[in-house]
């Protein structure tokens, strides 16, 4: 009977022992959140890295491209040098040396779109071109093709600014605030566009969109009225 007792007793701490040192050995590998063994119950947390920020693209330089002569390449040998000048226009040197000012007005948008009305030779007209510059600065070229050389140096200025009867802040009968700037940009509410004159002709385009929209304009007074060159269309402005 005592024998029993005592190996009932044994048996006892025997288990006690075997249950606390389970739950009480750090290095047991059976715990919860143990970082070895091969208990089913093991948890891996994996650290998530953050998103990295888009880095913005580094828009294009151009001072340069306002700076210099930019000669036209042409494959019947004739020679045209651009200026392209900071007040919006663009002064062409035919192949014969005579210089015609203000042959084109132009304004760049988005980097690499550069947009202009007038001719070299012909009946004026609106283009959208985009452009690439190349990599030591030296030449630009058109989408279709038409490549520039850089020439002599013409000004010190890299920036433009507009002189016209456009300038300031507008009440359209359209209901809408028009916002011209002398940087060629103009807000029609709140949309971006860019702008360019030429005499009384206006040219806009839709910075968002691309679409452009002719107007010619006259003034009488405090006022402007736009007319569109393909609907008809018109708009008063005023202050």
């Amino acid at each position: 009977m005592n024998k029993t007792r005592n190996f009932l007793t044994a048996l006892i701490v025997l288990l006690l022992l075997g249950v606390f040192g389970c739950v009480n050995d750090p290095d047991g590998g059976n715990g919860v959140g143990s970082g070895s063994g091969s208990s089913g119950g093991e948890v891996s947390l994996t650290p998530v890295q953050p998103t990295p920020t888009p880095t913005p693209s580094t828009p294009i330089d151009l001072s340069p491209f306002l700076k210099w002569e930019w000669i036209k390449d042409s494959n019947d040998g004739t020679e045209f040098t651009y200026k392209f000048k900071t007040n919006g226009s663009i002064s062409v040197t035919h192949c014969c040396g005579l210089e015609f000012e203000d042959s084109y007005s132009y304004f760049v948008q988005q980097g690499n779109v550069l947009v202009t009305y007038g001719t070299e030779m012909d009946s004026d007209k609106l283009e959208v071109n985009t452009f690439t510059i190349a990599p030591d600065g030296l030449s630009f070229t058109l989408n279709n093709g038409t490549k520039y050389k850089k020439g002599e140096a013409v000004c010190s200025d890299s920036a433009l600014v507009l002189s016209n009867p456009l300038l300031g802040t507008w009440k359209g009968s359209d209901g809408k605030t028009y916002v011209f700037g002398s940087d060629a940009s103009l807000k029609i509410n709140s949309d971006n566009y860019g702008y360019l004159v030429k005499d009384k002709y206006l040219a806009i385009r839709d910075v968002k969109s691309g679409n452009s929209q002719q107007y010619i304009f006259t003034q009488k007074e405090n006022t402007l009225s736009l007319s569109s060159t393909s609907s008809g269309r018109k708009i008063t402005l005023a202050p």
